[in-house]
Order: C-alpha cells, then sequence, then structure tokens
C-alpha cells in the first residue's frame, strides 16, 4: 500500500488528542508526582508523543485504505465496522507499548500497577472513539457534496440535451410553415412571394444566431417577432394586427428562445382572420416580471390539425429551468400566455 500524507483535520486531530492523551496516561502511571517532579512531564511527553506519533501515522494511512476500498455512501456501514479493527491492532497495542516501555526500563521508577492498563485502554478507547467518529463524519459530508455536485451536473447536462432536443423540433416545425406560405405565394403573387422570401432570409438569419443558444433576452426576442410578423403580414395583410408593449426595464430579462414565434404562428393557425373582425394579438410586460401575449378568440369552423407541439415544448422548457408561473388561459373572448421573464445576471455583470 503506497503511503499518502495524511490530510488537515488527522494532522490536526493529532496536536489536539495528543496532550490530552499525555496527560491522561502520565496521571495514571505516576498520579500525583506528575505536579512536583518537571521531569515526569519531560521524558513522559517526548516518549508518549513519539509512540503515538508512529500510532497514529498508522492509523491515518488504514483509514485513507479504507476510504480508497469503500469510498461510497452506500459503504459506510462496511467502512465503519472495519474501523473497529484500529481499535484491536493500532490504538490496543499502542497503549501495552507505552505502559511497557515505562515499566521494562523503569523510567523514573514506574512499575505496572493494578488496572494502569484498562484505565490506559479506556483512554485510547474514547479518544480514538471521538476523533475517528470526527473523520467518518468529515468523510460523509465531504462525499455528500461531491455525489450532490456530480447530479447537478448530470442533471445540467441532461437539461442540455432536452433542450437541443425542444429546439430541434422548433426549428423544422417553423421551416415547414413558412415553406408551405411560400409555395402558396408562389401561385397567387409572385412579388409578394419575393417579398416574402427576403423577409423569410432575414428571420432565418436570427435561428441560425440562436440555434444554440436556449434563452435570449427579451429585447432581441421583440425585434424577431416584429420580423417574423412581416412574414405574416405579407400573406394576410389587414387581417391582422400586432400591438407590442414593453417595458424598457425587462428588456435584458430572458426567456426561452422563440417562444414568442410559436404562440403568434399558434394564434395564426387556429384562428379565422379577416379584414372585417382581424385577429389582434397584443404582447406587453406586467408587473412581477411577467410577460403576456393575448389574442383575440375567432374559431376556424373547420379546425386545423392540432399536435400542440408550440404550447408543450414552451411548457416543457419552464419545467427543464423548474420555473412556475407558465400560464395558458381562455374564457372565450382570449386565449392568453403568461410567460415569466428570468433576471439575466450576465447582462446585470456586464454592464457592472
Amino acid at each position: 500500500m503506497k503511503l499518502v500524507k495524511p490530510p488537515k483535520i488527522q494532522i490536526l486531530s493529532f496536536w489536539l488528542s495528543m496532550p490530552f492523551i499525555t496527560f491522561a496516561l502520565m496521571y495514571i502511571m505516576y498520579a500525583e508526582s506528575i505536579w512536583s517532579d518537571w521531569k515526569i512531564w519531560a521524558i513522559t511527553f517526548t516518549v508518549i508523543y513519539g509512540i503515538g506519533f508512529f500510532s497514529w501515522y498508522a492509523h491515518a494511512q488504514y483509514d485513507h485504505y479504507l476510504k480508497s476500498t469503500f469510498p461510497s455512501l452506500q459503504q459506510t456501514g462496511k467502512r465503519v465496522l472495519l474501523k473497529l479493527l484500529v481499535n484491536l491492532f493500532i490504538m490496543t497495542p499502542s497503549v501495552l507499548l507505552i505502559f511497557f516501555v515505562f515499566h521494562y526500563f523503569s523510567i523514573l521508577g514506574y512499575q505496572i500497577k493494578d488496572n494502569d492498563l484498562k484505565y490506559g485502554y479506556l483512554v485510547g478507547l474514547a479518544v480514538n472513539l471521538v476523533f475517528e467518529t470526527l473523520w467518518e463524519v468529515m468523510y460523509i459530508i465531504e462525499k455528500y457534496k461531491e455525489t450532490t455536485a456530480e447530479k447537478d451536473l448530470l442533471e445540467q447536462l441532461q437539461l442540455q440535451q432536452e433542450f437541443d432536443g425542444l429546439k430541434q423540433k422548433v426549428n423544422p416545425h417553423f421551416l415547414f410553415n413558412c415553406f408551405n406560405t411560400l409555395s402558396a405565394l408562389i401561385t397567387e403573387d409572385k412579388d409578394k412571394a419575393e417579398k416574402f422570401l427576403d423577409e423569410l432570409s432575414k428571420v432565418y438569419r436570427y435561428l441560425l444566431r440562436k440555434n444554440n443558444d436556449s434563452m435570449s433576452t427579451l429585447e432581441s426576442e421583440i425585434k424577431f417577432i416584429q420580423s417574423y410578423f412581416e412574414l405574416l403580414k405579407t400573406r394576410h395583410g389587414d387581417t391582422l394586427n400586432l400591438q407590442v408593449e414593453i417595458d424598457s426595464q425587462y428588456s435584458n430579462y430572458l426567456l426561452p428562445s422563440l417562444s414568442l414565434q410559436m404562440l403568434v404562428e399558434n394564434a395564426v393557425k387556429h384562428n379565422a382572420l379577416s379584414k372585417n373582425a382581424p385577429l389582434t394579438i397584443e404582447i406587453f410586460t406586467t408587473t412581477g416580471n411577467k410577460l403576456v401575449v393575448n389574442n383575440n378568440l375567432q374559431r376556424r369552423s373547420i379546425q386545423a390539425p392540432s399536435t400542440k407541439v408550440g404550447l408543450h415544448n414552451i411548457k416543457a422548457k419552464y419545467s427543464l429551468l423548474h420555473l412556475k408561473g407558465f400560464q395558458v388561459m381562455e374564457d372565450g373572448k382570449n386565449f392568453t400566455v403568461v410567460l415569466p421573464l428570468i433576471w439575466n445576471n450576465t447582462s446585470m455583470n456586464q454592464q457592472l
């Protein structure tokens, strides 16, 4: 077994425990004489510290071996059980050695008396139990922190993977609808088709820039949705209105990328549009760090097929972020979605 340097807690334990052990053993051997003979202090501290150091070092190496062999929290019971062997193979022989050294060399006239070994063993056992418990508790806390950190890392990796999966569903869904619109425009109005294609290129450039970002600032999302609305306006004309009212204090707050695009797309898909009864989509902020997307309800007589991918994706993103506050409400006249806005620490740090 390769020898290792004991950790700081074990080194500190040695320097804290040895004065107590030395004094207790010295008193067992010399009783009240310790108060009148300074040589007892000088000799016993030297001898006991010397033997105690090798005992402590062996104990620390054994402790390291057990932690290396049985490192997990699930193996704590086995590790603690095997640590009891320290009392048999390290602590007990060390205490016996101290007493027999003093007895054999008759240091300052010492001879083993009745109960000396028993009391010496109890001193060693008590101190050993205190510090062995401390070492194990410190180890368990450290392993628990490591386990928690690993769990958090795995959750973050899983979160990113799921976010990527959701984004991969959004982009093809968006493109599919745009190409359907473009295909229809080509047969209806080539000039509008050209304008639509120009706006589509601007929008998709934004999508490419945001492809690796799971979150976007409200400011960038509003700019994007205004460009996206131009795509819709190219085809639907005055049958569609967009009203945006954003408090500037929320400009740098975050929300899941492309959330507004999915909500606007859903509103257009599931509602009837006409010049006499235009569909009006409102996007505005409210107190409590919330963004509201509202549209008047005027259901199509023949409903378009719905997979509810858009709403499910947005809800899934907030769930993955462990954020509450996402709401979907319908009262017969209006369809409303509330999106929690997220404080942007990065933006604040950059300003500072």
